[in-house]
């Protein structure tokens, strides 16, 4: 006969099974991430959900992180490893899509890293709020930020696309949510893109939701490399990709049924490609048609992005590159002359 202890124990383990009964596919895009994609892996697969697999999709490295990955999957039949060609970040991630067989998907870039309850959590309020995506904060471990661990916030189709573009609580990477996989049904990464191409793909998902939940707990740990892509020197693909994908959204929201959102996506690509003409002109990038081509667009937005602009300073300096991309260049390398 089970003793009253025994009893509770069961019926514990039973519910923990319960709650995991969902199969999570968490993809790992890696490219020489030899010193980093262990504490990466590790943080998955030892953390407190197991119905899990990773896959780790190895693009092309020319270090010993297939050698890693390799090893660490002959110790734990859940981690799945391929080895492929440089396809760019677009080409792994659309391979450890297309190889997924879990009822969730999640990402994680190589040189970051999962704290222990971070699926767990992630699909605790997912199916607590019926949502289809759930989203969690993201933090860069020693760096202190004062927020309230306990803010939720659920949004309904339309109030997850104006989130979304806002970009503020609701962005556009895939590495802090958890998806349902049907929501990626017919999706594809665009391999022309070596930037946002997480944006693009986030950016089609948004207009099939249903609901969308986001908790304040940090579960993320962003590491910032100083080799990893958006860390590097502005380049054409940058301003390439971000002028296509943007573009595609606006012209998405002009299109019928998404009239109200149309004005926001105007002015959330106003706000990021003026960033893209700092990043221009902090790194000394001259492209003058892609400056010119980033102008235009500034200044047939005109008053309601200069508007949505939120320091003073910012507002000046927009309406100088709108006037004079070569003035507001000779300005800015003087304001930031001592940084």
């Amino acid at each position: 006969m089970m003793s009253k202890v025994n009893m509770t124990i069961s019926k514990q383990a039973s519910k923990q099974a319960s709650k995991q009964a969902s199969k999570i596919s968490i993809i790992i895009p890696a490219y020489n991430c030899e010193t980093t994609i262990e504490r990466c892996i590790l943080g998955i697969t030892k953390g407190t959900y197991n119905n899990i697999e990773v896959i780790v999709v190895d693009n092309g490295s020319e270090d010993s992180t297939k050698e890693i990955a390799n090893k660490l999957a002959d110790k734990d039949d859940r981690i799945i490893v391929i080895h492929q060609n440089n396809q760019g970040p677009a080409g792994s991630r659309d391979t450890g899509l297309k190889n997924a067989t879990g009822d969730y998907i999640a990402y994680c870039d190589s040189d970051d890293w999962f704290e222990p309850d971070c699926l767990e959590s992630l699909m605790d309020f997912l199916t607590r709020y019926n949502a289809d995506i759930a989203v969690c904060r993201s933090q860069i471990p020693g760096k202190i930020i004062d927020y309230n661990p306990f803010e939720v916030q659920v949004w309904d189709k339309d109030g997850a696309i104006d989130a979304f573009l806002e970009h503020k609580k609701l962005n556009g990477v895939l590495w802090n949510k958890l998806i349902r996989r049907e929501l990626f049904d017919g999706i594809e990464f665009d391999k022309t893109l070596w930037y946002w191409e997480d944006l693009a793909v986030v950016w089609k998902i948004m207009k099939r939701v249903n609901r969308v939940v986001r908790f304040n707990e940090a579960k993320y740990n962003f590491y910032v490399h100083p080799e990893s892509m958006c860390a590097k020197k502005y380049s054409p693909n940058r301003i390439y990709s971000s002028l296509k994908v943007w573009n595609k959204i606006v012209e998405d929201c002009s299109d019928a049924g998404m009239e109200e959102h149309s004005r926001n996506a105007t002015v959330a690509r106003f706000k990021w490609l003026y960033g893209d003409l700092k990043l221009m002109f902090k790194d000394d990038y001259d492209d003058k048609e892609s400056m010119k081509t980033v102008q235009c667009i500034m200044r047939q937005t005109g008053t309601i992005g200069i508007k949505s602009l939120e320091s003073k300073k910012d507002k000046i300096f927009a309406s100088l590159c709108i006037a004079d991309l070569n003035l507001a260049k000779t300005m800015y390398k003087i304001l930031n002359r001592s940084k």
